[in-house]
């Protein structure tokens, strides 16, 4: 088997540090209930790239490898091994045209797919709090994730101050890769509800918006306490929005979102 024998796209950040691969497939229908079959897809197609030199000019960036079906009538993801498919579908279509250099096949999808608000704010705090569980506040954001409402995910994040965050032990991420992704999902999600209209798929899209993001977005490394503390309120400004959908709609204090094995 070749590179050339499926299709396959390059998305995300223009800074990524790594190279993020979207390989499309016929079904998903052998990968139910088997992950690891999946996992096992995106690392044989991950070797097969770096085998064949297709993506040489990334350069020695890591080429990390989803893969998905395409709806053959929407020319829309209908399902995404890793992520949701409407932000991972949203996402290649947005940022194809960022790496051109490096894209052998035509963008497949599109168009883009709609917004779930409450799916997404689900999944953002969940991946907010799971980087939060690599710190010295690890057993009540994993008490909060077990629990798995949005009511106990606010709760968690409510009494948590990233200022006086430090590593738990035998944690092999740095405090710089945590803040970085608490803060592109903080921009992200907060994003979708100050501006409805506008989905935030990329670090600069999101540093752009959301400038006290940028230190911790591009890895700096040198955020100072003030930094920190404009993060945690920025955090606490997502909080708000989910207590207006709390009002607006009781019942989804208690949503508990179906997490995908993979995500």
């Amino acid at each position: 088997m070749e590179d050339t024998d499926f299709v396959w796209m390059v998305y995300g950040s223009a800074s990524s540090q790594d190279c993020d691969v979207f390989a499309l497939i016929e079904s998903a229908d052998r990968f139910q209930g088997k992950p690891h079959l999946a996992s096992n897809l995106c690392a044989f197609i991950q070797n097969l790239l770096v085998q064949s030199g297709s993506l040489h000019s990334a350069g020695d960036k890591k080429i990390s490898v989803n893969v998905g079906v395409l709806d053959k009538q929407t020319h829309k993801l209908s399902w995404a091994f890793k992520g949701a498919a409407d932000e991972t579908n949203n996402s290649i279509f947005y940022t194809y045209h960022l790496h051109a250099h490096l894209q052998k096949h035509p963008l497949m999808i599109k168009g883009v797919l709609p917004i779930d608000v409450k799916a997404r704010t689900m999944r953002g705090l969940r991946l907010i709090i799971s980087a939060i569980t690599r710190t010295n506040y690890r057993v009540e954001t994993k008490r909060a994730l077990k629990e798995n409402t949005v009511l106990s995910k606010v709760k968690v994040l409510r009494g948590i101050q990233i200022e006086t965050m430090t590593l738990a032990q035998n944690v092999k991420m740095t405090l710089v890769e945590i803040l970085k992704t608490i803060a592109f999902k903080v921009g992200h999600t907060l994003a979708l509800h100050l501006f409805p209209e506008k989905e935030l798929v990329t670090k600069e899209d999101i540093a752009q918006v959301f400038p006290d993001l940028a230190t911790f977005l591009f890895r700096q490394g040198n955020a100072t306490t003030v930094d920190l503390q404009k993060l945690d309120i920025l955090i606490q400004m997502l909080l708000d929005e989910v207590d207006k959908m709390i009002q607006a709609c009781p019942d989804y204090a208690h949503e508990k979102e179906f997490v995908n094995m993979c995500d």
